[in-house]
């Protein structure tokens, strides 16, 4: 189509989250967005999350 701009993927990005819930299928995140300096929250599925090692 003319005149239409496609823009490219943003660049995957490792953060550093705490969930705050979570169900069979999807986990509840809340995380620090340094480029705008706020605290954000989301759902995210759960196979696109990794836990942390145990210490």
């Amino acid at each position: 189509m003319a005149g239409v701009r496609v823009d490219p993927l943003p660049q995957a990005i490792r953060v550093q989250t705490h969930a705050i819930a979570y169900t069979k299928t999807a986990v509840k995140i809340r995380f620090f967005e340094p480029f705008i300096m706020i605290q954000r929250e989301g759902w995210v599925w759960l196979g696109a999350v990794t836990p942390a090692p145990p210490d």
